[in-house]
């Protein structure tokens, strides 16, 4: 037997029954998601569970990341807050380096002719470049941005650093110090605000209790469906911080 239902999250999945199966297992490719289950298990399948959800991207997450994708292209620009990533080759063949210049909303990043760009060499050198731009843009934006917040929201902080944390989008010490990561150019621009009003709310609740889900609600009052969000936007763009 075969049952096949368009996920809204997940895309195609097919549920299938096999006699010399006794537990369910699940096969993951980019377009289709197969579970096959004994006989008579149908129904524990679906609505699928948060837990077999989350299960099901970490394992298309894998398989994108052998097939290749999640990598920088040429002709595959990648949008962030205020540009545009571009990656082309070399207009001149002699030049040997890499070269990039971010105007008008671009940042232009030229390769060496003939440099492959799947090698790793060529994606890490890209990914500096990208870092660069990324560190500097979040440096003239996101202070700004805070700043806007903060007032706002009637909530002062001491102190704003831009750093390159990869594991978090921002974090708020006890002394009301600030720090955010670059990356978080990456995100939508309601995220990214979402996020510094989370951070502007531990100035005062240093907890996510209570208290401080009431405050962070009074400006967000869609803020849980913005939490749910945030994980889809974490692997979105987990492989240009790797």
């Amino acid at each position: 037997m075969s049952i096949s239902i368009n996920h809204p999250e997940l895309g195609l999945v097919q549920l299938r029954t096999r006699s010399n199966v006794r537990r369910q297992i699940i096969k993951v490719t980019q377009n289709l998601v197969i579970i096959t289950v004994p006989p008579g298990f149908e129904d524990s399948v679906f609505p699928l569970s948060q837990d077999t959800i989350e299960k099901i991207l970490q394992l298309r997450g894998k398989v994108v990341a052998r097939s290749g994708d999640g990598r920088f292209k040429l002709g595959e620009p990648i949008e962030t807050l205020t540009f545009t990533i571009n990656i082309a080759y070399q207009t001149n063949p002699r030049l040997r380096i890499y070269s990039a210049h971010l105007e008008g909303g671009v940042l232009q990043i030229f390769m060496p002719v003939g440099v492959n760009i799947e090698d790793d060499i060529a994606q890490k050198a890209i990914q500096r470049i990208v870092l660069k731009f990324l560190r500097q843009e979040a440096e003239r934006v996101l202070p700004e941005k805070m700043e806007y917040w903060s007032n706002q929201c009637q909530l002062p902080y001491k102190s704003l650093k831009i750093d390159t944390a990869k594991s978090r989008w921002g974090c708020c010490s006890s002394a009301k110090d600030i720090k955010l990561s670059c990356y978080l150019m990456l995100l939508p621009e309601r995220l990214i605000d979402y996020v510094i009003v989370h951070e502007l709310c531990h100035t005062r609740e240093m907890n996510h209790g209570p208290r401080f889900k009431s405050l962070l609600h009074s400006f967000f009052s869609d803020y849980a469906a913005i939490e749910l969000a945030k994980p889809k936007w974490d692997r979105k763009v987990s492989w240009l911080k790797r």
